[in-house]
């Protein structure tokens, strides 16, 4: 190679570094917001990020003349009313897919309920008699299974306008008082 090949070779080499480099600057600039990448703006400090607990919560649905249990994630912790909430808005679009459905026909059913002592007790409305006679069984025992899941309730009792009521049993007959979950454990098992 010849001298001004290799002088023509060095210079276009150097030429290409100093291209490659970063230009030096006597003072730092800013760059507009509208031209920083995204994932490198700055984190705005005066914001906070809530995460609210989860826990899961056992929910008693009906499917093929039986009740199956699912599992919903809640806010933590699982209180008595947000579990018969939860319950009575019925399974998700998912499992619907899935062939379950609630045998409580909507919110306005269960009042309320009250824990103290063990026992879990659940305010009806008067509505509640016009649930079909087949399904009264099952939507007591998706209460009384989804209840006795929770800590502290072994047993549940059922009023009506603050009068307890005798409720339907998977044998047919009604039970007066409290019952527990060992009343309904037939309505789990596939015929």
């Amino acid at each position: 190679m010849s001298a001004a090949r290799r002088l023509a070779a060095a210079v276009l080499v150097a030429l290409v570094v100093a291209a490659c480099g970063v230009s030096t600057e006597d003072e730092a600039r800013s760059i507009p917001s509208d031209r920083i990448p995204t994932g490198l703006q700055p984190v705005d400090p005066s914001a906070t990020t809530v995460v609210t607990p989860r826990e899961s919560l056992i929910l008693w649905f009906v499917a093929d003349q039986r009740l199956v249990s699912v599992s919903h994630r809640v806010p933590s912790p699982v209180t008595a009313d947000g579990a018969v909430a939860e319950l009575s808005a019925g399974p998700s679009e998912t499992e619907q897919g899935r062939g379950l459905r609630s045998a409580i026909p909507g919110s306005d059913v269960v009042i309320g309920v009250t824990v103290a002592g063990g026992v879990a007790t659940v305010e009806l409305s008067p509505d509640f008699s016009q649930v079909p006679a087949a399904d009264q069984v099952y939507a007591v025992g998706q209460l009384v299974l989804t209840l006795t899941d929770l800590r502290g309730v072994g047993r549940v009792g059922f009023v009506v306008a603050e009068t307890d009521i005798a409720v339907p049993l998977p044998s047919g007959e009604a039970a007066q008082g409290t019952v527990s979950r060992d009343d309904f454990l037939a309505l789990t098992e596939a015929d």
